[in-house]
């Protein structure tokens, strides 16, 4: 079961009316879990009212991390499905779940788009829509379809089974995070040479960027920026770096064991091209190696860079 989807799913249960969505509703909806039944009178608008005023509690309850306030929407015998079919079984069972999402996510957010709030009769009501999962500071994470169905029991209306119909990611994270050792601070000093970078997440995890100054006897010989993420078009891990002097290039990367290995291809400002193999190895939580071999210049060979160890600044 995916954890981060299950809390897309469930947080569904907690739709207000008309919240937006920042990158919108996806495509047509599935409508899983619904059961129709028919009442002996008809349903009121109080009843909506009341069902929303209970998904208000929700998202309330969501926002503050309150598993138990969560938990106690449902049903004693209330289930959640998601899209493999594990099902979670009972309030105790489901406020422990929540529990722990909280516990590791305690800035989670959540945003709901209702797509329909169907009041089938006095007792039961059927609920579709989107969710969106926010996770500080990267913004969006996740966005789930889901379907629920609310029941009447002694007046009060609770949620008896949420069903996650289908759900994505909604950054390319799963594929960089092995990269992730790499946010944060870092210096690299060699003789009277010392470059320091700062890589941070930014645009929903999509992409790292990396941001370097190097100065030479404190005074500045270079800059840049360089932006980590997968390429659009060819679906490869891929850098993007920017110098300073107006020069750029590309890297390709791959994971050859325990190292990262880029073949990079760029132009000087001049328009020269440039061509080089760069090579990253993390040394514990704190070490990073680098060396670069292979370089040419406008067709020259130029000679390797040895390898030279990169540390956390903080």
């Amino acid at each position: 079961m995916h954890r981060v989807f299950l809390w897309l799913a469930l947080a569904g249960l907690a739709s207000a009316a008309s919240l937006a969505l920042a990158g919108g509703s996806r495509g047509a909806r599935a409508h899983g879990g619904a059961v129709a039944l028919r009442g002996k009178a008809p349903a009121t608008d109080a009843d909506e009212k009341a069902i929303r005023a209970t998904a208000e509690a929700f998202t309330t309850a969501f926002n503050n991390g309150d598993a138990k306030a969560v938990a106690a929407l449902w049903t004693p015998d209330g289930e959640y499905v998601d899209e493999d079919g594990t099902t979670i079984t009972g309030r105790a069972a489901i406020q422990q779940e929540y529990a722990a999402f909280f516990k590791e996510h305690p800035k989670a957010h959540i945003q709901v788009d209702i797509d329909s709030m169907r009041v089938l009769g006095p007792e039961v009501a059927v609920e579709d829509g989107t969710t969106r999962l926010s996770e500080p500071p990267v913004g969006g994470v996740s966005t789930a379809l889901y379907s629920v169905v609310h029941v009447k029991q002694d007046g009060k209306w609770q949620m008896a089974r949420v069903r996650d119909v289908d759900s994505a990611p909604l950054s390319n994270y799963a594929l960089l995070r092995n990269l992730e050792p790499m946010i944060g601070s870092w210096a690299l000093q060699n003789g009277d040479t010392r470059t320091e970078s700062k890589c941070d997440w930014v645009e929903n995890r999509n992409w790292m960027r990396r941001t370097f100054e190097t100065r030479r006897g404190g005074n500045l010989v270079g800059s840049g920026v360089q932006m980590i993420g997968v390429d659009p078009i060819s679906g490869e891990l891929a850098s993007w770096e920017f110098d300073g002097d107006g020069g750029m290039s590309r890297t390709a990367w791959h994971q050859d064991g325990d190292k990262w290995v880029g073949e990079s291809e760029g132009v000087m400002r001049d328009g020269r091209p440039m061509t080089a193999t760069n090579i990253i190895k993390f040394q514990g939580k704190d070490g990073i190696t680098w060396q670069s071999v292979d370089r040419t210049l406008d067709g020259a060979p130029l000679s390797d860079v040895p390898a030279m160890k990169v540390v956390r600044s903080k």
